[in-house]
């Protein structure tokens, strides 16, 4: 049976990279941010919800349609609605995806004393690609968590250079996600050695995962040793992945007692790669009614190594 190795694997950076809207300048966004009368322009929206006519009808759409919740909320806003009405138009249609949304919503919110609510909102809208967003995370530029999430929106949007800038002012607070986004950003580009020094500062921060990683960049360097060591501090943080780390050390090193010991914590915690581990190991014994079982789970979690396994396991009955 083939077996997907996943002693460690790639350490993931905590966000996703994107691209930066073209031409587009942070002047140019800040203008836009300010302005009085970035609303003006949403007008029609406002003559287009009166033209639909049977807001029983419309209402009814709302559920499903995004836009139609939006246009709904700035309907209400251009007629004058004051912002306890408008907090949950904006409200619901924020909570269907809709960036601009989120952005008007979290306005709204800090406007009404409701910050750390805001910030999320905020946080949220920049994630889902609202660059006026990221600008007003940056309005409070001294709190570690503006920093981070203005980091964040930035490295969705692509712009990992100005993300890292905010990341390390961020980390010079004592944020730790910060300091564990500078080590992916780092192994990014092929500097594990910096990778290495963030994760180790997230690590004295008692972040599991910065742990783990260290551990992988000790055993892609051969270094099984310091790998364990890492592994199993990440471990006794309650890092299910690191567990199935272990396990896979153990096996490799012919401890298959050890191994199955670590793979059923895993396991025991939700990590699909060890449920998959488990499996092999039970067909390797014989136990065919177990490896089905173990397999099965995993396949559950949408583990495709385990579902292939599976396939195969099924093709020799």
């Amino acid at each position: 049976m083939k077996l997907f190795p996943d002693s460690a694997g790639e350490p993931e950076p905590r966000d996703a990279e994107d691209g930066l809207p073209p031409g587009l300048t942070m002047d140019d966004l800040r203008a836009f941010v300010e302005d009085p009368s970035m609303q003006s322009g949403l007008r029609h929206l406002a003559a287009a919800y009166e033209a639909l006519g049977n807001a029983r009808e419309w209402r009814g759409a709302e559920s499903v349609i995004p836009m139609a919740l939006y246009d709904q909320a700035v309907s209400a806003e251009l007629q004058g609605a004051d912002d306890q009405e408008l907090i949950p138009l904006y409200r619901r249609a924020a909570e269907s995806g809709h960036a601009s949304a989120m952005l008007r919503l979290g306005t709204l919110l800090h406007r009404n004393g409701s910050l750390d609510t805001a910030q999320d909102w905020w946080a949220k809208a920049a994630a889902a690609g609202s660059a006026g967003a990221i600008l007003m995370l940056g309005n409070n530029e001294g709190n570690s968590d503006s920093l981070f999430d203005r980091g964040r929106a930035l490295e969705e949007l692509g712009d990992l250079g100005q993300a890292r800038q905010m990341y390390e002012r961020a980390a010079q607070s004592g944020h730790v996600v910060a300091m564990y986004n500078l080590g992916a950003l780092a192994r990014r580009h092929g500097d594990m050695t910096g990778a290495r020094a963030w994760w180790e500062r997230a690590a004295e921060h008692g972040d599991p995962q910065a742990m783990r990683n260290i551990g992988f960049i000790a055993q892609q360097d051969g270094d099984l040793a310091t790998a364990k060591t890492w592994y199993r501090r990440a471990a006794d943080s309650n890092n299910p992945n690191a567990m199935n780390d272990l396990g896979t050390l153990a096996s490799q090193a012919g401890y298959h007692v050890e191994a199955q010991h670590w793979y059923e914590k895993a396991a025991s915690l939700g990590e699909a790669t060890a449920m998959q581990n488990l499996g092999l190991m039970a067909h390797e014994n014989g136990d065919q009614a177990s490896a089905r079982m173990w397999l099965a789970r995993a396949a559950e979690l949408d583990h495709a190594g385990a579902m292939y396994d599976l396939g195969v396991l099924a093709g020799e009955e």
